[in-house]
């Protein structure tokens, strides 16, 4: 839950350099010395540590109410890294929004929708009955539950570049298109 609600964010903060684009504000940053490649990176770059912070700070909560609870303080630092284990679910999801920005400007507030998809897989998805491959379509459940379960690598991995390359491919369309107007 806790994913998804960061996920929220950034997404939002994805969206903020379509917001940019439309207001027009994208001109005055790219008529000085810095390049389309470079705003997204740096818009990228905010959402991704954003993120990471958020994930950590959320995941240290978690184990200081917990460590609070049963009196053991070795417990703060395993929650705080557990809270990092859906980060790639994170990212994935924000880069979403980034491609969408690149290719399909349009339809960048679509990355809401994946959200929402996401969200009543998470939620819904036992009580609904719905399909493995339907479950399978949710970042977050491909990831390992931790500290439930055993963090796996490869997932993590997986999701971690695949947030990578949609990120890499919004910014080549981004490069492409036209920015005025779009």
């Amino acid at each position: 839950m806790i994913g998804m609600a960061v996920a929220g964010f950034a997404i939002a903060s994805a969206l903020r350099l379509r917001s940019e684009e439309a207001s027009g504000a994208s001109e005055l940053v790219l008529t000085t010395a810095t390049s389309r490649p470079r705003w997204y990176a740096a818009h990228l770059l905010v959402t991704s540590i954003a993120s990471f912070v958020l994930m950590a700070a959320a995941g240290f909560g978690v184990g200081l109410g917990y460590a609070l609870v049963i009196h053991d303080n070795s417990q703060i630092g395993r929650f705080a890294g557990a809270g990092l284990a859906a980060l790639p679910a994170v990212l994935l999801l924000a880069a979403i929004a980034y491609g969408l920005i690149g290719w399909l400007p349009r339809f960048a507030l679509a990355a809401w929708g994946a959200l929402a998809v996401v969200a009543i897989i998470g939620i819904f998805g036992e009580t609904l009955g719905l399909p493995g491959w339907v479950k399978d379509l949710s970042p977050f459940l491909r990831l390992a539950a931790v500290p439930a379960a055993s963090f796996r690598i490869v997932p993590f991995a997986a999701e971690l570049g695949l947030a990578a390359i949609v990120a890499a491919l919004g910014a080549v369309g981004l490069r492409r298109r036209d920015l005025i107007g779009s």
